[in-house]
């Protein structure tokens, strides 16, 4: 059964299922999947889950997103770590036993394979996805930005709905 901690937004249109623990602040939005049948999901305080994404914990997988991580629209985390402050982009997929390190970007339409680890700090993209640069001053205040204004409309969702909905 799904725990979800105080001032969360869970979209009615999103599915929680299963072992998972979502933290406080967070955002599920319309159309996401977080389903745990297989192994446990956890979910930091601050993360954001965007429309359409899929987060699922195969058996020997858990999954865990990190404070103030960023799962992008359709993006799909199959058995994989995200970072803090991290982001998986639009369409993006990760499959399982891969990381992607704290401040790190997985860019839109990327590829992370089993196993395959990407460090703190970097910004990589492609099928199979390849580091390419560091992260810099730039990317940061845009993550920050974004995932503020994220917050906002969670927090305005939330207050129309008075509840967190699973």
């Amino acid at each position: 059964m799904p725990k979800v901690e105080e001032d969360t937004y869970i979209d009615e249109y999103a599915k929680v299922i299963g072992r998972v623990n979502v933290g406080k602040r967070c955002a599920i939005f319309p159309g996401a999947v977080v389903r745990a049948d297989d192994d446990e999901i956890t979910i930091e305080d601050g993360a954001v889950i965007l429309d359409n994404a899929i987060i699922e914990s195969p058996k020997g997988f858990p999954v865990k997103i990190c404070k103030n991580a960023i799962v992008s629209h359709g993006a799909i985390v199959h058995g994989g770590i995200v970072g803090e402050n991290a982001i998986v982009g639009i369409g993006s997929i990760m499959l399982e036993g891969s990381r992607l390190g704290c401040f790190s970007i997985l860019a839109a339409g990327s590829l992370l394979p089993s196993g395959k680890m990407i460090d703190d700090r970097k910004v990589s993209l492609g099928r199979p996805a390849e580091v390419k640069r560091e992260i810099n001053k730039e990317d940061i205040e845009r993550h920050t930005n974004e995932h503020k204004a994220l917050i906002e409309k969670a927090k305005i969702y939330l207050r129309m709905t008075s509840k967190s909905n699973i």
